[in-house]
């Protein structure tokens, strides 16, 4: 079975600490890498920033990955990545980090997610009868994970909320044994070189899949976009707006409206950083064809390749409707915008 996508990514601009990646072709293979990446702490952006712009290269060029043994390149490459961050002269990554979730599209379906911390992806399954519900893969490496607390606790950790006035506030976080620092509320990340003294790692937990034909969808996302919608709220907002027509970019656009609405309600004005990959997939030849447009208006749709992936004349990557929703243009310009990104190359922007 040949795997067809269409895949676009939306994020609300502004003092943000997401990054995104979508990378078609890694290391000349005929593969697509979408990730996402949710930056914390003072140096939170430069955290995420960085491992999107080192990752998909260490992963093209080792060893591992070019035997195919793609499961252990990404377990090893993300514990490496994460000790030249720890290591950067320039990023103090003390108490700063970042969440990072990786989805590998291979040929005939084949689907690797690796991730830390608590950015997700899911796929939206349609069902004979026509229900759609969301299939995790990826987990959050939370404190009320107990898996994850235990190995905290091993550790020397301690898992509480924050207390004011004696009274608990907010969700579990990590903190040292004898000290209120760190504070981080997940239990997996890159950076957080305090937080790794008492059990946080980088260590990815992996997921395989082979996609069939009632895999409709696939969601990469920060928390900013689940905080008040369940996985399958966010993939049945997808599909209504898939049957509507829409393509995959005004999908995005929506799922990210959608969010910030909610911010906005429950919040009293305060909305976490939202960033969305959404990915429609085909089970099925399409023809090839090649059509690009663009506008420098970034809140339109801005771009449109389809392409030939290398090596696999029924496996097309179609670029539709690559599209960046804005409410602040100005502070932001065009930044982020592809016209049509060459195969094996990668494209990173902050969300």
């Amino acid at each position: 079975m040949s795997t067809l996508y269409e895949r676009s990514w939306c994020y609300i601009p502004g003092v943000s600490q997401d990054t995104w990646v979508i990378h078609e072709g890694l290391g000349g293979g005929s593969n697509a890498l979408f990730a996402v990446f949710d930056g914390h702490g003072v140096e939170g952006e430069k955290c995420s920033r960085h491992v999107a712009g080192q990752l998909p290269s260490m992963l093209a060029h080792c060893a591992k990955y070019k035997a195919q043994r793609f499961s252990e390149a990404f377990q090893e490459q993300f514990v490496l990545c994460n000790q030249g961050l720890q290591s950067h002269k320039s990023i103090n990554c003390s108490m700063s980090g970042s969440t990072g979730v990786v989805a590998f599209l291979q040929d005939e379906g084949q689907l690797l997610v690796a991730g830390v911390g608590d950015s997700r992806c899911m796929l939206g399954r349609v069902l004979p009868g026509g229900a759609v519900r969301a299939v995790a893969l990826s987990t959050d490496h939370v404190p009320t994970n107990p898996g994850e607390a235990a190995r905290v606790r091993l550790n020397g950790g301690r898992l509480e909320p924050y207390r004011i006035g004696g009274e608990e506030m907010g969700p579990c976080r990590v903190w040292l044994a004898d000290a209120d620092t760190p504070g981080l509320s997940m239990t997996r990340a890159f950076g957080d070189v305090v937080a790794s003294t008492v059990g946080i790692i980088a260590q990815p937990e992996i997921m395989q899949v082979v996609l069939d034909a009632e895999d409709r969808y696939m969601v990469l996302c920060s928390d900013g976009i689940y905080e008040f919608m369940s996985n399958d709220d966010i993939v049945n907002l997808v599909h209504a707006q898939a049957e509507q027509g829409a393509l995959a970019g005004q999908i995005a656009q929506h799922l990210v409206k959608t969010a910030r609405a909610q911010w906005l309600a429950e919040e009293d004005g305060g909305i976490d950083d939202c960033t969305a990959i959404v990915c429609i997939l085909h089970h099925r030849p399409m023809p090839l064809h090649h059509t690009s447009s663009g506008s420098a208006d970034v809140t339109k749709t801005v771009g449109a390749i389809s392409r030939r992936m290398s090596g696999t004349p029924e496996v097309m990557a179609a670029q539709e409707a690559i599209a960046i929703y804005a409410d602040a243009t100005a502070r932001r310009g065009a930044r982020g915008t592809i016209m049509g990104m060459p195969a094996g190359k990668s494209c990173c922007s902050a969300g």
